[in-house]
């Protein structure tokens, strides 16, 4: 059985709590599909500010480059596809061929991003005084889904393109027994 870790700061760590869990397969709950942490207020104090290095970081790059990563990471998905989709449904129980049209709708979604990303548009209003608005990323995200989809849908919109009115700043997490679609993918 694996155990996997939390992903901070470009690093698969353990715990601080070195507390874990069992995730099971609703279909044959005997099944063990692996052990995830059991994270506690140190892990997450590292992820946040973790995520706020990395926000900075992605308010410098440019729109043509956020779009790239954003297509890159589309064809990661449509590439991992088969993957995906068996690990969504031994976790969560959907039918295979509901779990791979979610990767490839999430593969559209971030393609669809990366195109935004470079279409930048705005609107004017009228103002009786001189007003300047700053674009800047809406804000990071952190933790798992329980479906790829809407990790992909929530953060790849907010961040295709750097605009955002306000910032939205939170820590997600999944329900307790779908930990692996939010790790399944580790980057190299």
């Amino acid at each position: 059985m694996e155990r996997h870790h939390n992903y901070i700061a470009g690093k698969w760590v353990p715990p601080e709590t070195a507390d874990y869990y069992q995730s099971h397969n609703p279909a044959c709950p005997s099944q063990v599909l692996g052990e995830f942490p059991r994270s506690g207020s140190v892990d997450v104090d590292a992820a946040v500010a973790s995520a706020e290095t990395a926000r900075a970081i992605w308010n410098q790059t440019q729109a043509p480059q956020r779009a790239a990563i954003l297509l890159r990471f589309s064809q990661l998905l449509l590439d991992a596809k088969t993957e995906l989709a068996r690990i969504i449904t031994l976790e969560q129980g959907k039918a295979l061929c509901e779990s791979t049209g979610e990767v490839a709708r999430a593969a559209a979604e971030a393609a669809f991003a990366a195109g935004e990303a470079v279409r930048l548009s705005g609107q004017t209003f009228p103002s009786e005084r001189f007003l300047v608005l700053y674009r800047s990323a809406a804000g990071w995200r952190a933790g798992s889904h329980n479906t790829l989809e809407l990790s992909d849908c929530k953060s790849g919109a907010k961040n295709r393109s750097g605009i955002g009115l306000r910032q939205h700043r939170c820590v997600e997490t999944g329900l307790a027994d779908t930990p692996v679609c939010g790790i399944s993918h580790k980057p190299p």
